[in-house]
């Protein structure tokens, strides 16, 4: 039974360091060499960056908004009764 217990035990140990430690010793010196290879942006690199974000997302807003713009009217069009469109003048 104690040799049982012992290669049971020896098994387990294997088991871990190779289904365990070892992918995430891989996986930690991945990221320390990804974190050596990081720089900081400089004065320029960080502007450019900046510019390109923020055109985006004024490219972004700028659609959204004539989008919802076009879609008010039309979607108050749609879903009025028959009435309401004659009142405004749409038949």
């Amino acid at each position: 039974m104690h040799e049982f217990l012992e290669l049971l035990l020896t098994l387990l140990l294997q088991f871990f360091y190779r289904e365990v430690k070892e992918p995430l010793m891989s996986f930690f010196l991945k990221c320390m060499q990804f974190w050596r290879r990081c720089s900081k942006p400089d004065s320029r690199e960080f502007s450019k960056i900046a510019n390109a974000t923020l055109i985006g997302a004024i490219m972004m807003g700028s659609m959204g908004f004539f989008v919802k713009l076009i879609f008010i009217p039309v979607n108050h069009i749609l879903m009025a009764s028959p009435a309401e469109n004659a009142k405004y003048g749409f038949e």
